[in-house]
């Protein structure tokens, strides 16, 4: 782990609900948002939204250590116990062969390799990073992401997650949020084990260098068949809100919630998947190939600041992903973004509303290309 930030995992829940609790659909028709801006997308593009599924995010407290008031998705910093060998005793006593681990060999990525084992005593860490998610998960949500030896069946090809809910459950939950050992205590009470083959790979983004507190987030996406019941039981976390990725967005863009820009951006690649089912096909493909790290690098403008992102004309050729101060220019936004033919970034005016621009962006094949809305309030 580098010195500049810890290591964290986050897990992006998609459950499938098709019916509000009146009884109505819970998506409504979408229609292109006020002032929105992809201009790789033809003129006229409209939304068509046939949503049946939810995704859940949690709102940070004013008290946060980090990202207060922010609405994210469930997730946080490792722990040694996430990363013991004491699990993989655990797995096999639930009937889980050695070789159900093949999948998780590290896939290289681009210059850090988030996946990167620091020592040969511990597990993988595109396993214990997958256990990271789902502790986490647990200590924010009550959600617990976790086969049962008796109940479950023992195939990992599902691209359906599990989870135990239960009165008894949420006894452990303070618990576990008071000593992070005490998860795998949790699996051998209730004689079950982490899902860690339903988290797919999703992203990896790195905190900007001039953030004073950084992580090192791998993004997981999770497909639920049905909608868990949460827990709220911290501190760090104000309330829950399980809505469409579209209905997410739109809340920010009329700034009633504030998404950081990770948040944004990959509700914005949700937004272009309406069916759950062909979003778990995609998150079953797109597990097999390794994500690029991303970091954000901010410039600021006369008249206000953007976001970067890689493969923008402005982003750097070689990053400083250690530290480094805000870059400042005397020119406008509109100048900057004129100057420019690659566009990947987030335009922020001095009144804290932001848009999200894509043009000439090359995208992987197992890379989504955002849908992009309109200007919404972001963190930075």
């Amino acid at each position: 782990m580098s010195k500049h930030w810890k290591e964290a995992a986050s897990v992006i829940i998609v459950a499938k609900n098709i019916f509000s609790r009146n009884g109505n659909t819970i998506c409504k028709k979408n229609i292109p948002l006020k002032n929105s801006v992809n201009q790789n997308s033809e003129v006229g593009e409209r939304y068509v939204d046939t949503c049946n599924y939810n995704v859940l995010m949690l709102k940070r407290s004013s008290t946060s250590s980090f990202m207060p008031d922010t609405c994210v998705f469930p997730g946080g910093n490792t722990d040694s116990a996430d990363s013991s060998k004491e699990w993989l005793d655990l797995f096999m006593q639930n009937g889980i062969q050695e070789s159900a681990f093949n999948n998780f060999t590290s896939k290289k990525s681009n210059v850090i390799d988030t996946f990167e084992s620091n020592k040969e005593s511990e597990l993988l860490k595109s396993v214990s990073l997958r256990i990271t998610g789902i502790r986490e998960t647990f200590e924010e949500s009550g959600i617990l992401l976790c086969k049962s030896k008796h109940a479950h069946p023992k195939s990992n090809n599902s691209k359906w997650g599990c989870f135990i809910s239960g009165h008894e459950v949420q006894t452990w939950q303070k618990k576990v949020q008071q000593n992070a050992n005490d998860f795998i205590s949790l699996c051998k009470h209730f004689e079950c084990y982490p899902d860690i083959w339903s988290l797919k790979e999703w992203s990896n983004w790195l905190s900007p260098n001039y953030f004073p507190k950084r992580f090192n987030t791998m993004f997981f996406l999770v497909n639920l068949d049905q909608m868990p019941p949460t827990t709220c039981d911290t501190d760090e976390v104000n309330e829950f809100k399980w809505s469409s990725p579209h209905e997410i967005v739109d809340s920010c863009n009329k700034q009633e919630l504030i998404l950081p820009p990770p948040q944004y951006y990959e509700l914005s690649r949700l937004i272009t998947f309406n069916d759950i089912e062909k979003l778990a096909d995609f998150a079953v493909q797109k597990n097999s190939s390794s994500s690029d790290l991303w970091m954000p690098f901010r410039i600021k403008t006369s008249d206000g600041e953007v976001t970067l992102f890689p493969g923008d004309d402005l982003y750097p050729a070689t990053p400083n992903y250690a530290s480094g101060p805000t870059q400042k220019v005397k020119k406008t936004l509109k100048e900057l973004r004129e100057e420019s033919n690659l566009l990947h970034r987030m335009e922020h005016t001095k009144t804290c509303s932001a848009r999200l621009i894509i043009k000439n962006i090359s995208f992987s094949e197992n890379q989504i290309i955002p849908q992009v809305t309109s200007s919404h309030r972001c963190k930075i």
